[in-house]
C-alpha cells in the first residue's frame, strides 16, 4: 500500500483498512491498551503520517495515545489517557447499574471533582452486589490520604504481633475482614509510589476451589491468606496524567481501570440541586425527631422553594464543594428555621427571609475563595452573561442565539464531539446544516472558532476589540 499512501488524494483510501484494524484491536484489548506498554511495526509511512492517523482516530474516542519513532519503523505509545468503551459512554447511573448486576466487576475506579459522591456511590454499588450477587461480607473504606504511609500498608493487609513499635496484638486488615464484601479505597491517586507496588500483588486474582480470591500477606507475616472481596477505587485526580508523569503505576492503572466511572460535578447536573437540598432536609427530620418527642418536618415555603431552585440553576451558583455545599446549606437553612420554631410545633417552615440570608452567604463565601476575587475572565457565566447583556454588539440577533448554544453546548459536555451532538439531538435551528455529516469534533470546532474573536470583544470591552478584516459589520 505504499504507492497509496504517499499520494495525498489516495490517502484516506490508505487510511480505511487501517482504521478497520485499530478499531477492531481496541474493541478487543482496550481495557489493557490504555496502561500497556506496546510496540507498532510499520513497512511503509512516515512517523508524520501516523502520527495524523492516530490523533485523529485519538478525536473520535478509537484510541488513546499519541506516538514517537523509537527506531526505523517502530513506534511507541506515549500519552496515557482513559479508554472510553461501550460501558464508559452510558451515563454514570447507567454505569452503576450495569456494573451493580456484573459478576465480573471486581475493580471499579470513581473519578470526579471532591464532593462529587464517590463515597455514596461505592456504598451503593457494595448494597447493589450483597443483594444481587449474594455478598454478604462487609463494606470497608479507607482514604488513603489520611494515614501515614507507613500504617497505610497494615490498614489495608493487616500485621502480625511485634511486627512493627505498637503492634501487640495481630490484626486481619481491612481486605480479610471485608470478605465477601467491597473494600472502597478513597483517594487512591495518594497513595506512595512503594506501597501502589504492593497493592499491585494484592489485586491480583486466582481461582482457589471455585472462588476468585487476592493472596493477601500481613506485614511481619510469612503466610499469605486469601480474600474474596471487591475492590471499588475513588480519586479526584487524573490518574492517567500521573501515571504519564511517573508518579503513579501505570501498571497498576492497567488494574484498576477496567471500569471507570466519571462522576459529574454538580454545575453539569444543576437540575439535581433541589432533590438533594430536600433529601438533606429530610435526614434534619429523622435527626431531630428525637429531641422533638415525634415526627418533624421541614416546609420549604413556595417563593423559597422557587427561589433556592432559581438560584441552583442559575450560572452565579458555582457549588465548589459539589453535594457537600448543598448538604451544608440544607443543613443551614434546617438551623434558622429550628431557632424560630415556636413552642413544640411539628412543622417547621423555611421562608424567603431564610432563603435570602442563605444565598447571600453561598455568594460570599464563593466570592472569598482562593482566586475568586481576582480569576480572569473567560467562565462560561462571564461569556453567557456578555452575550445576554449584547456585549458585541455587531452580531445578529440569529448569531447572538448560535453563541449561546454554543456555549451551553460546551458546558453540559466533555468534549467537542459530544457538544455537537447535544446541538443535534435538540435540533437546535440557528445551525444551519446541523444535520451534516462528518467529524462531529471538525463541524463543532469550525463553528466556535467562528466566534473566538466576538468572545474576547465580549470580555474585554474597552479598549474595543477591531474585527477581522474578513468579517463584515452588519
Amino acid at each position: 500500500m505504499g504507492s497509496t499512501w504517499k499520494d495525498p488524494s489516495r490517502r484516506s483510501e490508505a487510511q480505511k483498512p487501517i482504521r478497520q484494524f485499530l478499531e477492531s484491536f481496541l474493541r478487543q484489548f482496550g481495557s489493557r491498551l490504555a496502561t500497556t506498554e506496546f510496540f507498532v511495526s510499520t513497512v511503509t509511512g512516515t512517523p508524520a503520517q501516523w502520527t495524523q492517523l492516530l490523533e485523529g482516530l485519538e478525536q473520535e474516542g478509537a484510541t488513546t495515545s499519541l506516538i514517537r519513532q523509537r527506531k526505523e519503523g517502530h513506534f511507541e505509545f506515549l500519552r496515557i489517557h482513559p479508554m472510553e468503551g461501550v460501558a464508559q459512554r452510558q451515563p454514570p447511573e447507567q454505569q452503576l447499574r450495569l456494573l451493580g448486576t456484573s459478576p465480573f466487576a471486581w475493580n471499579v475506579l470513581l473519578t470526579g471533582p471532591t464532593g462529587v459522591g464517590k463515597s455514596h456511590a461505592a456504598k451503593g454499588l457494595h448494597a447493589t452486589w450483597t443483594k444481587n450477587l449474594a455478598r454478604p461480607g462487609a463494606f470497608q473504606r479507607i482514604n488513603c490520604a489520611g494515614i501515614p504511609a507507613d500504617l497505610l500498608e497494615a490498614e489495608l493487609f493487616g500485621h502480625r504481633k511485634g511486627s512493627f513499635t505498637g503492634a501487640i496484638t495481630d490484626r486481619d486488615g481491612l481486605f480479610r475482614s471485608a470478605d465477601r464484601g467491597t473494600v472502597f479505597l478513597d483517594e487512591v491517586g495518594e497513595l506512595p509510589l512503594a506501597l501502589q507496588a504492593k497493592l499491585l500483588t494484592a489485586i491480583e486474582l486466582q481461582n482457589e476451589k471455585g472462588r476468585w480470591v487476592r493472596r493477601i500477606r500481613p506485614v511481619g507475616g510469612e503466610e499469605e491468606f486469601g480474600a474474596d472481596v471487591r475492590l471499588v477505587l475513588g480519586t479526584h485526580r487524573n490518574l492517567w496524567a500521573e501515571a504519564s508523569a511517573g508518579r503513579f503505576r501505570v501498571d497498576l492503572l492497567g488494574r484498576i481501570s477496567t471500569h471507570v466511572v466519571a462522576l459529574p460535578s454538580l454545575t453539569q447536573v444543576r437540575h439535581r440541586i433541589l432533590g438533594t437540598y430536600l433529601d438533606r432536609l429530610e435526614q434534619m427530620e429523622r435527626y431531630v425527631a428525637h429531641q422533638a418527642g415525634g415526627p418533624v418536618s421541614f416546609v420549604l415555603h413556595r417563593e423559597a422553594l422557587d427561589a433556592v431552585q432559581d438560584f441552583a440553576l442559575s450560572a452565579e451558583s458555582q457549588w465548589t464543594w459539589n453535594y457537600r455545599d448543598v448538604e451544608q446549606s440544607a443543613e443551614r437553612l434546617a438551623l434558622l428555621a429550628w431557632s424560630h420554631r415556636r413552642g413544640k410545633a411539628k412543622r417547621v417552615g423555611i421562608g424567603m427571609d431564610i432563603v435570602t440570608k442563605e444565598i447571600h452567604f453561598l455568594q460570599e463565601r464563593w466570592s472569598s475563595m482562593p482566586g475568586n476575587g481576582e480569576r480572569e475572565k473567560g467562565t462560561w457565566a462571564d461569556l453567557e452573561e456578555a452575550m445576554r447583556a449584547g456585549g458585541v454588539d455587531s452580531l445578529s440577533e440569529l448569531e447572538r442565539w448560535e453563541t449561546r448554544w454554543l456555549l451551553q453546548a460546551r458546558r453540559a459536555t466533555r468534549n467537542q464531539a459530544d457538544a455537537w451532538r447535544w446541538i443535534q439531538e435538540r435540533n437546535l435551528l440557528p445551525f444551519h446544516g446541523g444535520r451534516e455529516k462528518g467529524n462531529p469534533t471538525d463541524s463543532f470546532k469550525k463553528r466556535w472558532d467562528r466566534y473566538a474573536e466576538y468572545w474576547k470583544e465580549a470580555l474585554n470591552p474597552t479598549p474595543r476589540q477591531a474585527l477581522p478584516s474578513s468579517i463584515k459589520e452588519d
